[in-house]
């Protein structure tokens, strides 16, 4: 599907792997086939997901085995790269605008038969569901309307209904499902 994700941790650790492949893959779906390059903790991870049986990896020290995998890690570096450069925002953001570009590129991206990896992973095109959405550059100001009882009990019930932000991404649910729900820093 070319969908692509990357999953900010603390360590690279068989637990955090496992957390991060559950979070890939979601609840609706069971991998069939999972490859990756020789790493320890993927492979503790899977086993401990009970998903050993299906782990396949790449050739030890041929790195042209692991090409897919190593230019996703490269097109990811990349759009951290744009974005932060892009917004004016600095390092310390790094793992908000990896979220970020991942969930642009998913969502507008077209491939070389003009679907997007959104339309290959889900069978349908974003629009359907989400019609007259706007997609915002990461860093960019933007109203929102609070969702926390305290920040609406503390605004003016004759003012504005919505706030300044920063706009930091899209709030995905795990397997990569879109609930509506923006990022915002206030």
């Amino acid at each position: 599907t070319k969908w692509l994700a990357a999953i900010a941790a603390l360590t690279n650790s068989a637990e955090e792997t496992m957390k991060a492949i559950r979070t890939f893959y979601g609840p609706q779906t069971n991998p069939e086939h999972v490859y990756s390059d020789n790493s320890k903790e993927i492979a503790k991870a899977l086993e401990l997901l009970n998903l050993a049986h299906l782990h396949d990896t790449s050739t030890p020290n041929r790195p042209a085995t692991n090409g897919l995998v190593e230019r996703a890690v490269q097109t990811v570096k990349e759009g951290i790269t744009a974005v932060l450069i892009q917004s004016g925002f600095t390092h310390p953001w790094w793992a908000d605008a990896m979220r970020a570009f991942c969930f642009l590129h998913n969502h507008l991206d077209k491939l070389s038969d003009g679907d997007t990896p959104y339309e290959r992973r889900f069978k349908m095109k974003f629009t359907d569901r989400w019609k007259n959405f706007t997609f915002y550059p990461f860093g960019a100001e933007i109203r929102y309307k609070p969702s926390s009882p305290k920040v609406q009990n503390q605004m003016s019930p004759f003012g504005a209904k919505t706030l300044p932000g920063i706009f930091l991404g899209y709030h995905e649910h795990k397997g990569g499902y879109f609930s509506g729900d923006l990022l915002v820093a206030d």
